[in-house]
């Protein structure tokens, strides 16, 4: 005796199968989408951070060391976001500090933002 087609219960335990592996699949995408997004905030804050060095080779003047940024080790913090069509604010937050070098200064750039939630 032949049988064609399936019978009810293989189709059932297929379609159980079936959910459960897309479900796991459907976890990676997600898990894959919030990688994707934290690095490309990163690559975005690496790209960031020279943009906001970028004023600091103007600061270096000595008729003006007594009273600029640098000199005075007074950097104001700067923001870069969305009005400058980012997806999101990026803050430059800076530390001066003395070099181990006579009469240079060390600046550190902290970028900081909010990563997105999905």
């Amino acid at each position: 005796m032949n049988k064609r087609g399936l019978s009810l219960l293989e189709i059932v335990v297929a379609s159980v199968i079936l959910a459960v592996v897309m479900t796991g699949l459907a976890g990676v995408f997600v898990g894959g989408k919030r990688w994707v997004l934290h690095f490309r905030s990163r690559s975005t804050a690496a790209e960031l951070v020279k943009k906001f060095l970028d004023f600091l080779p103007g600061q270096v003047r000595q008729d003006q060391w007594s009273t600029n940024e640098l000199g005075t080790r007074a950097i104001a913090n700067r923001t870069n976001g969305t009005s400058d069509g980012l997806d999101r604010n990026y803050m430059a937050n800076y530390t001066a500090s003395d070099a181990p070098i006579a009469n240079l200064t060390k600046v550190k750039t902290e970028i900081k933002w909010t990563e997105p939630s999905l």
